[in-house]
């Protein structure tokens, strides 16, 4: 609420309370008509104009009048030719009003205002069930990666077994050229003091700071390029794809659940950027900001935008 100075008070015109306040010029009149009913005596700028009714309890009911008479108003009111929205003022003088007897004006406005009522409670009912959904989810996911959503197993092969399936399928790919030693390789351990370590080029770096919670006896640390061919891709000119390859954008991939939302061939998307090529089994991660919540596991050899990280694991986790 901003309030003006006495001075300014004396100066600007002020209009009475239950008068009816309608914005006639601005870019959200493409996709609504803002209309308030004044509680306080106040003033108003250039871009709304004041309906003061000669009986102002009829206030409420004009104004559910007009809101239920919108889609008109901003079809047959609009000015044309203005680099602002806008409204014709006089095209809204002119509107055909319905005026029922007073008490049925007041019976009226009053059901609309208990059914609205009800509708908020509803959509806040709905706000609130989505967020305990949401947190629902979260935890899930927070006691999987802790290894407390399912009973461990002692007798379970530990994690270190399978690290060192994943570094001999990696050397095999390394000598078969599909892959390239990274230079700058690097490995977690825990050391005999039982701290972890960053092995960096032979060089020993104490990570015990960056480890965020206790894990399983028979769980490890690793990083994400230990375990996967993170960030080479294989560059393709979309001209040189057949009508009938997959063509994988973001807006495929519905955020947060990894659902393919719908399967797109280079034919139906006119593309000209240069894509990524996949293969079944990869995991499509999105790099692009702010929430970096798209992941999909390909079911399908493909192609997708550059913003998209396939990540291969060999088949292996």
């Amino acid at each position: 609420l901003i309030k003006m100075s006495d001075v300014g008070s004396k100066q600007m015109q002020l209009f009475p309370p239950d008068s009816l306040l309608m914005v006639v010029r601005s870019g959200i009149l493409r996709r609504t008509f803002p209309l308030a009913i004044l509680k306080t005596q106040a003033t108003v700028n250039q871009d709304i104009k004041v309906c003061s009714l000669y009986l102002p309890f009829m206030a409420e009911y004009i104004y559910n009048y007009l809101k239920a008479s919108e889609l008109g108003i901003l079809t047959h009111c609009s000015k044309s030719g203005t680099t602002v929205e806008s409204v014709n003022v006089e095209d809204i003088k002119n509107l055909l009003i319905a005026i029922p007897p007073e008490t049925e004006q007041r019976v009226v406005a009053h059901t609309i205002s208990l059914a609205f009522a009800q509708i908020e409670a509803i959509e806040l009912d709905k706000i609130n069930l989505q967020s305990i959904i949401d947190r629902a989810k979260s935890k899930i996911l927070d006691l999987a990666i802790r290894g407390k959503l399912v009973p461990q197993d002692p007798a379970d092969e530990s994690a270190s077994v399978l690290l060192e399936r994943i570094r001999a399928e990696k050397e095999q790919l390394i000598k078969a050229g599909k892959i390239k030693r990274d230079k700058n390789e690097s490995y977690i351990f825990r050391g005999d003091d039982k701290s972890y370590y960053q092995d960096k080029g032979g060089k020993r770096l104490c990570v015990e700071e960056m480890i965020p919670f206790d894990l399983p006896q028979q769980w490890l640390w690793c990083q994400l390029g230990e375990i996967c061919d993170y960030g080479n891709c294989n560059n393709t000119d979309t001209a040189t794809l057949p009508d009938d390859a997959w063509i994988l954008d973001l807006e495929d991939i519905e955020k947060d659940t990894g659902k393919l939302l719908q399967r797109i061939t280079v034919a139906k998307r006119k593309s000209n950027s240069t894509k990524h090529a996949f293969y079944n089994g990869q995991l499509l991660y999105s790099k692009l900001r702010p929430y970096l919540n798209k992941v999909l596991i390909a079911d399908d050899d493909g192609y997708c935008t550059s913003e998209i990280l396939p990540l291969e694991f060999a088949n292996i986790i």
